[in-house]
């Protein structure tokens, strides 16, 4: 800012500028201090103008209205706080701001987040590449192979605290996670190793998590004894979203018999377990899934083929998998979904035969599937799935609630969706029929 001058044009967003007000106060503070004073604040366009040109202004991020604001800009720094409480995606088209052509000014981003925020889980995968102390860069093929610096810090880095207000926060911060140790290990000690943020952000994934069964994956002996070969037909379900322009998505669940130990998680009768998946979504060129966008060239019957063959890697005969247990979209029966009468129709005839799912609204499968989450490892029937099964934990992980919607979500819901289609199937659902409507 001191160096660089008028070419120095610096932003600072938030979430909510309600919910930055501190931070404001804090920037101005510090703004009349380093500049003894002479800085000028315009308090209309929240812009701070230093002596000697550099401009840093206060903006909110919390939508596509408020990115679209700073749209057409150039900026040489951007400071996103609390970016956990900020869609990425929003994150990423602002960055393209990010641009100068002043000789010896370089560009910077710099990002602060906590874990378990909704949006958190976005940028878990970056967080997690360097431990605690460690400030080598690293360079992100997900960012276009730009370099970060990552610094991990916890309440106990706040200096600006005495040791008796942190352990009146710490109280506080307890109490809030009322005896989840995931959420006192976010809130506390700023661990990213817990489940990082999202829809299911208040209930640990961990012991959801379940080695990789696939033969020959590293988790394969783990299972050994305990999962049959072939599976059962009656004890096999199959759960899909129809995607169309974006991901279609098909899990193979297994509702486990008798109880089950594995990799020291505890798996009670009638649980259900995600053993197997295919999907439509777009690899990126850093080898990551893209679990928003499709590859637009999977047609009913390549699809019907690629669940075929999942359920073939199982040793299970499709024609011995009960109808009832073959959950897809109601709307895919829609008429209107296909030149051919309709998705569910097109999909029957290239041999994968499935039954709609039961009515009801989005939120209540949702709750079914919060419940089996809380139960696993309990005891009780819960919701597991296999690490292998990348688009399931990439997309689950990245839904956020809906800002309106209470229970509602939004972001790449496909797998999240047929889940809940199968857990209200298996709880009653109003609409389940011994078959396709069409046959």
């Amino acid at each position: 800012m001191d160096s660089h001058g008028p070419a120095f044009r610096g932003v600072i967003a938030r979430e909510s500028l309600k919910g930055g007000e501190k931070l404001l106060a804090l920037v101005h503070g510090l703004l009349r201090w380093y500049s003894k004073g002479k800085a000028k604040f315009q308090k209309v366009e929240r812009r701070w103008t230093l002596p000697n040109g550099a401009t840093l202004t206060f903006e909110q991020l919390g939508d596509s209205r408020s990115q679209d604001k700073l749209q057409g800009g150039d900026y040489s720094f951007l400071l996103v706080d609390d970016c956990g409480l900020v869609d990425q995606k929003l994150v990423r088209r602002v960055t393209t701001n990010l641009r100068t052509t002043a000789p010896g000014v370089h560009p910077q981003l710099v990002v602060t987040l906590n874990p378990g925020d909704r949006y958190s889980a976005a940028w878990a995968p970056l967080v997690r590449v360097r431990v605690r102390g460690d400030l080598t860069p690293v360079t992100s093929p997900d960012w276009s192979g730009q370099r970060w610096i990552i610094a991990h810090s916890s309440i106990f880095d706040n200096t600006s605290l005495t040791r008796d207000q942190r352990e009146a926060y710490i109280r506080l911060l307890k109490a809030d996670a009322y005896g989840r140790p995931h959420l006192e290990a976010q809130q506390i000690e700023g661990s990213w190793d817990a489940s990082g943020g999202g829809l299911f952000s208040g209930i640990d994934l961990a012991p959801a998590r379940l080695p990789d069964p696939t033969p020959g994956g590293s988790g394969a002996h783990l299972w050994n004894g305990q999962l049959p070969r072939p599976l059962p037909g009656a004890e096999v379900f199959l759960a899909m979203d129809w995607g169309g322009t974006v991901p279609t998505w098909c899990g193979l669940f297994w509702l486990v018999p008798q109880t089950l130990v594995i990799d020291g998680v505890r798996i009670a009768p009638d649980s259900l377990v995600l053993l197997d998946e295919v999907h439509t979504a777009m690899t990126l060129p850093s080898g990551e899934l893209d679990p928003e966008r499709s590859t637009g060239l999977a047609t009913t019957r390549e699809v019907a083929v690629m669940v075929g063959a999942m359920v073939r890697r199982w040793g299970v005969l499709m024609a011995l998998i009960p109808l009832r247990n073959r959950v897809l979209d109601a709307a895919a029966f829609a008429q209107t979904g296909s030149s051919q009468g309709s998705i569910g129709e097109e999909l029957g005839r290239a041999g994968l035969v499935m039954t709609p799912s039961p009515k009801g609204d989005r939120v209540s499968g949702f709750n079914l599937i919060a419940e089996r989450f809380h139960r696993c490892n309990s005891g009780a029937p819960g919701l597991y799935a296999a690490t292998g099964c990348r688009y399931y934990w990439t997309s689950l992980l990245a839904v956020s609630p809906h800002p309106t919607r209470q229970g509602d979500c939004t972001g790449p819901d496909h797998a999240l969706d047929a889940t809940a289609y199968l857990c209200r199937a298996l709880a009653g659902g109003v609409g389940m029929t011994s078959g396709p409507r069409w046959r």
